[in-house]
């Protein structure tokens, strides 16, 4: 039940920097690709935005990140992870018609907002735990 709370706990943790990601990136994509003509309603993009952070959160449940692994292990681990997150980014902007497939230049800007956010929210992920690796080092050095 503990192991069950703390994947639960690191689930929705990865919910609010998705979210935070999605609404940071979202910011920037639409001020670059909506000009000022776009017709654009709030509320049904803030749920939206939900939908994709739950999907892209609940599916790092496949990807183990805390059991020891070898770096090619730990590198095909992201690669799945990195596609996985591109699929469902994708497939919720295609179902919810935030870009068009025939624009390319809209196409790339999701592929790249993307990229900075699940590589920016991994760097803040590893950041986090070295930083509280090197707090408990500190703490066995002092006994």
């Amino acid at each position: 039940m503990k192991e069950f709370r703390q994947r639960l706990r690191a689930v929705m943790e990865l919910f609010f920097k998705i979210t935070t990601g999605i609404i940071c990136a979202s910011a920037v994509y639409i001020s670059i690709f909506g000009g000022t003509d776009m017709e654009f309603v709030v509320a049904p993009f803030l749920g939206q935005i939900l939908i994709t952070a739950a999907l892209c959160s609940v599916g790092s449940l496949f990807w183990d990140y805390e059991k020891e692994m070898s770096k090619k292990s730990m590198l095909l681990n992201m690669i799945g992870h990195y596609v996985y997150e591109n699929i469902v980014v994708l497939g919720c902007g295609i179902t919810f018609q935030w870009f068009y497939l025939s624009d390319w230049k809209m196409l790339l800007g999701m592929v790249i907002a993307v990229a900075v956010v699940f590589f920016g929210i991994m760097a803040f992920s590893f950041g986090m735990d070295y930083k509280t690796a090197q707090k408990m080092n500190e703490k066995l050095n002092k006994r």
